[in-house]
């Protein structure tokens, strides 16, 4: 076998680097192309890499997702250190401040409060029912509402109790909660196979279905706006739809209503009234006065798919994607 001389494997060394080069080079060009200059007063904050669920205490910004929960100071969009004493997170899919101010976060491994002293952990065992925590809602008497596989759990500060539906009533997994303000807890489930809403007033369930009138089975959000509708954030893939319901008439908005895509993952309504509706791969929708506007993932987002938005006592927003953290300057 001949060997190549010295002149031939300098010239594939050679070969080798330019090679190397014009890829960094077309690579930078393209990032320059395709890179989009964020509108004046937005902000993409990374770390976290993505975000499932916010709130906002005071100054501090608390987003979960499956990096675990980052702090970030509200003012400056810049990331800071979790309180001294802060264990170790798995998936945070729900965040709640109570009535005390206490911060209770329902994470894959159950449960953690935060009381602005000390941190408390409550995983699953003989004195506590509580395993992979997925939603979390306080009622008017100050009892936390945990939403867990197959059912909900119910914590008063001393005891814990397990509520499930009767039979066949089936809550696969209780991903959204929401009280009414008469007092209903409405229980949503987003599994695409075995979803749905369910609702119960303390004494009596009752489960709703396509049959209904729910847009699609997967339930991702439940909230209550200030006229007293109810939403619901439903779909899954490319399939969907949000769920108006007033006084036992059921509406459902889709895309061609003006959604920015038929999976709704999440619907939150702002201090102007705005409603916005984060979709699954297209962006946000906001609708007001019968207007509709679109912020897609090209127009700045730190993301494509829009899990949570909150706005500050500032009026600034914070939009929750599976790509990071968007603040956005009051519109």
């Amino acid at each position: 076998m001949m060997r190549a001389g010295p002149a031939k494997i300098l010239q594939i060394f050679l070969g080798i680097v330019l090679v190397a080069v014009l890829g960094c080079l077309l690579a930078w060009l393209f990032g320059k192309i395709g890179a989009k200059q964020l509108p004046p007063g937005w902000q993409i904050i990374r770390p976290p890499q993505e975000v499932s669920c916010l709130i906002i205490v005071q100054d501090q910004v608390w987003a979960g997702g499956k990096d675990g929960v980052t702090l970030i100071d509200r003012r400056t969009g810049r990331p800071i250190p979790l309180p001294p004493g802060a264990p170790c997170f798995s998936y945070v899919h729900a965040l709640l401040q109570d009535r005390h101010g206490a911060i209770w976060i329902g994470q894959a491994t159950g449960l953690v409060k935060y009381d602005h002293q000390a941190w408390t952990s409550f995983t699953k065992g003989p004195d506590v029912p509580v395993g992979r925590a997925l939603s979390l809602a306080e009622d008017c008497d100050g009892r936390l509402w945990i939403g867990i596989d197959q059912g909900l759990v119910c914590f008063d500060g001393r005891h814990w109790e397990t509520l499930t539906p009767p039979p066949p009533m089936v809550i696969a997994s209780a991903d959204a909660l929401c009280f009414s303000a008469s007092g209903v807890l409405w229980i949503g489930c987003a599994s695409p196979t075995a979803g749905g809403l369910f609702s119960y007033d303390g004494g009596h369930w009752r489960a709703y279905t396509e049959k209904d009138g729910l847009a699609h089975p997967a339930v991702n959000m439940i909230i209550q706006d200030r006229g007293g509708a109810l939403w619901v954030a439903t779909g899954f893939a490319g399939r969907g739809g949000a769920n108006r319901i007033q006084d036992g008439v059921w509406q459902t908005w889709s895309r061609q209503d003006g959604l920015a895509g038929d999976k709704v993952r999440s619907i939150y309504e702002d201090n102007a009234g705005r409603l916005w509706f984060g979709s699954e791969y297209d962006g946000v929708a906001l609708y007001h006065d019968h207007r509709w506007r679109i912020i897609a993932p090209g127009d700045g987002l730190a993301g494509q798919e829009v899990k949570v938005v909150v706005q500050d006592v500032d009026g600034v927003y914070w939009v929750g994607t599976d790509g990071g953290l968007s603040r956005i300057a009051p519109f």
